[in-house]
């Protein structure tokens, strides 16, 4: 059986700042994991293995915003071993979360195992993705464009993540409020004001996508009362 990537775990760190990836894939074994790491598939230490995160715009269109990218290549990795990204990225919008995994050259010619590098086929050599094409190696510049590639496996993350961030966003915005109301500044006042009003919207958001549908409400009908929008 060939290797099938598994679904990668994931963490938030607790100020929400933070996302860790891990691959999650584990080690081959005939009967609990066929698809895993090491033979009769591939072993873990002759590939690159990647993660790409995507935030997409808030609302969850399919229009792509921003996203991070890293690929690891280890040559003394087990079997065993979790790879782990760490990823710094905005906790607003809609995260799609892929673990992906490219052939590895020394010499930009051909693999590891000295196969050579075929015509349009892309790998990992010198820190960075490669196409051949044309015989020469030309840089991948657009590592969202791997995501459209078959040939190139990858799996995406299967848990919704939106909801955990919310969670974590709604607990820094209620501290934030808390916070502001203690220490009101007059300095600025329409400025606060806006600020204020902003970050009140973006708190009924996070309740509502963490479950918190009453949360969202009340805060909704604080807004409406004050601005006497009701």
């Amino acid at each position: 059986m060939a290797l099938i990537l598994k679904s990668p775990y994931y963490s938030i760190s607790i100020d929400g700042t933070i996302l860790t990836v891990v691959d999650k894939t584990g080690e081959y074994e005939v009967t609990d994991n066929p698809g895993g790491w090491g033979a009769p598939n591939e072993e873990l230490n002759a590939v690159a293995l990647g993660c790409i995160v995507v935030r997409k715009a808030t609302d969850a269109d399919e229009l792509f915003t921003n996203s991070t990218t890293r690929f690891v290549y280890d040559p003394t990795a087990l079997n065993t071993k979790e790879t782990s990204f760490g990823v710094n990225f905005r906790m607003d919008g809609v995260l799609d979360i892929y673990i992906m995994k490219l052939n590895v050259s020394l010499d930009g010619v051909n693999y590891l195992d000295l196969n050579p590098i075929l015509e349009l086929e892309y790998f990992f050599w010198d820190n960075k993705v490669w196409q051949m094409n044309g015989g020469v190696p030309v840089e991948v510049v657009d590592y969202l464009s791997l995501l459209t590639v078959s040939a190139i496996q990858k799996v995406k993350c299967t848990d919704i993540l939106y909801p955990k961030l919310a969670v974590k966003r709604q607990v820094r915005y209620k501290d934030w409020r808390n916070q502001r109301l203690k220490n009101c500044d007059d300095a600025e006042p329409i400025y606060d004001e806006i600020h204020k009003l902003v970050e009140d919207l973006r708190g009924a958001s996070y309740a509502f996508w963490c479950n918190q549908q009453l949360e969202a409400q009340r805060i909704i009908e604080d807004l409406l009362e004050q601005y006497q929008l009701d």
